[in-house]
């Protein structure tokens, strides 16, 4: 549904409707949309003029029937998101050697952090597969490592850098609405002075 409505260059109406008219119910329009974004600007860079997609995946039918009765969308427009999302889980390891870094200081010993997480099976399988959980993670740790370099250096121009990053990530999916409450209690007690701790806060709150 995003790829077409990308592809197509759908007005900001059709894109609040595009996907309760496709009847996909309950897995239909339920997160934000900047994460479904990101995968439809990846499968739109591969794009052919004789393309149609017709995708409303059956959920309870298995990967073999849908492919049978066309509800998967051409082979070349499935590599291209997965290109896009194993893209984004790339720069999730090195977010996560950026945040090791500033944390215990020894390059060497930092690049075990994001070894570590491409040890894990489940973030393997999610930066392979079209989701948007790894577009989340990646605006998460962002946030993270914009977040710790304002603590470590005081400097504003992190801590907005970090609320928007946090805010992208609420606009891939709601479920990252706790890292903003996290900043919102944590930093102000990290800065000294009432009117600096007041400024933190209105800024977390105003991002």
């Amino acid at each position: 549904v995003t790829y077409t409505l990308v592809a197509e260059r759908a007005s900001i109406a059709e894109w609040s409707t595009a996907f309760d008219a496709r009847g996909l119910g309950a897995w239909g329009n339920m997160n934000p949309p900047v994460g479904k974004l990101l995968i439809g600007l990846a499968t739109a860079t591969a794009k052919r003029p004789t393309d149609t997609i017709a995708y409303q995946w059956i959920w309870g039918q298995t990967a073999e029937w849908n492919a049978s009765q066309g509800r998967l969308p051409p082979r070349h427009i499935l590599l291209a998101a997965r290109r896009g999302i194993a893209i984004i889980g790339v720069l999730c390891l090195g977010l996560v050697y950026l945040i090791a870094v500033e944390l215990v200081g020894a390059r060497a010993i930092a690049w075990w952090a994001p070894l570590s997480l491409f040890a894990n099976p489940v973030f393997r399988a999610h930066s392979a597969m079209v989701y948007t959980n790894v577009p989340q993670l990646l605006f998460m740790l962002l946030s993270s490592w914009l977040c710790i370099r304002f603590l470590r250096h005081h400097r504003w121009r992190w801590l907005i850098g970090a609320m928007v990053a946090a805010g992208l990530a609420c606009a891939v999916k709601y479920n990252a609405v706790p890292l903003v409450v996290a900043a919102a209690l944590v930093v102000p007690w990290a800065v000294s002075g009432i009117k600096r701790r007041l400024m933190a806060v209105a800024l977390i709150l105003a991002l």
